[in-house]
């Protein structure tokens, strides 16, 4: 399992890398605009992918043993209100996702089979209380940034932007 989780951990960098440069060409208004997606823009959904993955780092932190790279100063940033975005212009979001990245790909590397098997309870705002294994909660976590990156897509496609940065066949 250790070996599929780091494959979807280089997987997310290299498609957050390609995207984000895709993004980062586009007007600031492109970024923003409003395109009826559930976080309302590009940059909304953005923010959206950055502090989930804060969030579900922040988890395993606090109930899984001590891993190094959740000691990273980027978990100590405090998260915003629901809906509210990480940060407020795309060049520090921009700045910080390759951060991120890197801290997923740690942890990641850091983990021992045995922790993909452990159980842990948190308390979500949405659904309360939960109880997952950890591999539910990893395969939860990417699969929610591939669906979000879905969204962006498709707002991309109706900008008429190329954007097929996606293949996973790409780093195999």
């Amino acid at each position: 399992m250790k070996d599929y989780f780091t494959l979807l951990a280089t997987y997310n960098a290299h498609v957050n890398e390609q995207l984000y440069t895709i993004i980062g060409e586009l007007p600031e208004a492109d970024r923003n605009k409003k395109a009826g997606s559930y976080f309302g823009s590009i940059s909304g959904l953005l923010n959206h992918i950055y502090s989930s993955d804060c969030a579900w780092l922040l988890r395993f932190k606090e109930k899984l043993s001590p891993l190094p790279a959740l000691e990273s100063p980027l978990l100590g940033e405090p998260l915003p209100q629901p809906g509210a975005p990480m940060f407020k212009d795309f060049e520090t979001l921009g700045r910080k996702r390759p951060e991120l990245d890197a801290v997923i790909g740690r942890f990641v590397t850091e983990l021992r089979e045995e922790n993909l098997r452990q159980s842990f309870s948190f308390v979500t705002r949405m659904s309360g209380e939960r109880t997952l294994i950890l591999w539910q909660a990893l395969t939860h976590m990417f699969n929610h940034e591939t669906h979000h990156r879905g969204a962006i897509a498709q707002i991309l496609d109706e900008l008429g932007v190329a954007n097929d940065y996606s293949n996973l066949m790409s780093i195999l």
